[in-house]
């Protein structure tokens, strides 16, 4: 099965918003960093409207928000500087939320806002 020509990870995505929906916090109290790229490029794909556009735009970010309701203990980091590769386009900020995430392990502390 293809996942470009199947609505295969649709489905698989829309399973796992209503899975997590259904049982908040599955990871319980693990750390957990989410790091969201907040820049925009103004490039809308060809194909498709500037409001339809900004609209699954939002509701991504909307997604990756929600992403930290997986654990009580976690915290969302938006980088106004990066767009999706946050991992290319600030290295730092990736090394500081690892760091963040080792301490809280190691001092078995709550990650601080």
């Amino acid at each position: 099965m293809s996942a470009a020509t199947d609505d295969f990870w649709a489905e698989e995505l829309q399973a796992m918003f209503v899975a997590r929906s259904k049982t908040p916090y599955q990871l319980g109290d693990i750390p957990l960093v989410v790091l969201i790229g907040g820049k925009k490029d103004g490039a809308t794909p060809q194909g498709i409207s500037a409001e339809e556009w900004q609209r699954l735009s939002e509701e991504k970010r909307t997604q990756k928000t929600e992403l930290a309701n997986l654990s009580q203990n976690s915290k969302v980091i938006i980088s106004e500087k990066s767009g999706h590769h946050i991992q290319l386009e600030e290295p730092d900020l990736v090394v500081n939320a690892i760091r963040q995430v080792v301490d809280s392990v190691r001092k078995q502390t709550k990650l601080t806002p």
